[in-house]
């Protein structure tokens, strides 16, 4: 995701590539990612980004931030407490996320049961028998290893 992102920002704006690079950048920590449902930025602070626009143009958000300046250790413990609670429901959501991908790929997967004497079709690979070689020293090397490849030690 962030290397298309990157593509179109830089692609889109070719003479001003040095000012797309860290926009691009914020986009992709600012994106909720699928596993976690949340973003990096809200994982470890636990709350979402504050726009310098925001600061400027006060929000709610900030105006109530901004109320009391001894309740802010109190608030900032509640949070460091409330985070542990958010780490564990995307720990939740990346373990659900991650049995997806198995089922999706196991979905596909046959089962098969063999047992001793019976005649399995096999694929013979030419290139492993016999190895590309650049030079008659190579050449040499690979007879020999060839030649040993499938033979059995009898001592």
């Amino acid at each position: 995701m962030f290397c298309n992102n990157l593509k179109k920002m830089v692609l889109g704006n070719k003479r001003n590539r040095h000012e797309c690079l860290p926009k691009a950048l914020w986009v992709y920590r600012m994106t909720a990612r699928i596993v976690t449902g949340c973003t990096p930025y809200n994982l470890v602070y636990m709350s979402e980004v504050v726009l310098l626009l925001e600061v400027q143009l006060p929000s709610l958000r900030v105006a109530t931030q901004l109320t009391n300046p001894d309740e802010i250790p109190k608030i900032r413990l509640a949070e460091l407490e409330a985070l542990d609670e958010k780490r564990f429901t995307a720990q939740q959501r990346l373990e659900i996320y991650q049995a997806q991908v198995v089922g999706a790929s196991n979905k596909k997967v046959k089962l098969k049961s063999f047992r001793i004497g019976d005649l399995v079709p096999t694929e013979r690979r030419e290139e492993i028998l016999t190895p590309k070689v650049s030079s008659c020293l190579d050449l040499v090397a690979a007879q020999e290893i060839s030649s040993n490849f499938f033979t059995t030690n009898t001592r």
